[in-house]
């Protein structure tokens, strides 16, 4: 298990690699408004964990799954955790370095290779982080100081449809924003 700071604090190989799509700030501002909590359950040893749902930010009708366990009530940076995504992303670069630092929940999802074989070209000195989709959601759960138990799921859940729509309005303003941007770069050639 890792503290949840390790996962907070993007490092400098990841935020600079070229060509790549890992703004994880601007994941953040942008997938916030597409978590949804799906379940929470306490596993034989007690690691309590939470099950999320969070869109794609390159498809809007894509969605992946989130689930963070730990031993707390309430995440805080110090707090030692285990993630899980079903992202490409999240298993072709982070899987094997996750699972040998026991970091890695649900390890019987990933196939033997996933667990066995460095990512020599996608994290060549074994940085041990996560995706944007982790990120956002562990980040949220720290700023909102999300409980890990049953009667969170329900208050959350009946909090956030009734809000659905204005979440969905927050994310497709986002992603149109998003869009006009790239547009206009590409209008005026401005690089950055």
């Amino acid at each position: 298990m890792l503290p949840a700071k390790i996962f907070l604090t993007v490092p400098p190989y990841f935020a600079l690699k070229p060509n790549t799509k890992r703004d994880y700030t601007k994941a953040y501002l942008l997938l916030r408004w597409t978590i949804f909590i799906i379940g929470f359950k306490t596993l034989e040893d007690g690691l309590k964990v939470m099950d999320f749902k969070i869109h794609s930010q390159s498809d809007e009708y894509k969605l992946y799954y989130v689930s963070i366990g730990t031993y707390d009530t309430v995440l805080t940076p110090d707090s030692k955790i285990k993630v899980y995504c079903t992202c490409p992303d999240f298993a072709y670069t982070f899987a094997y370095v996750l699972y040998k630092r026991r970091a890695l929940l649900y390890e019987e999802e990933f196939p033997i290779e996933f667990k066995t074989i460095p990512p020599r070209h996608r994290n060549p000195y074994q940085i041990p982080f996560a995706c944007k989709h982790v990120y956002t959601v562990l980040r949220f759960c720290i700023e909102n100081k999300i409980k890990f138990d049953e009667k969170e799921v329900l208050k959350y859940n009946k909090r956030n449809m009734s809000l659905k729509p204005t979440f969905e309005m927050m994310f497709r303003l986002y992603k149109y924003l998003e869009k006009l941007e790239k547009e206009i770069r590409k209008r005026y050639k401005i690089r950055i």
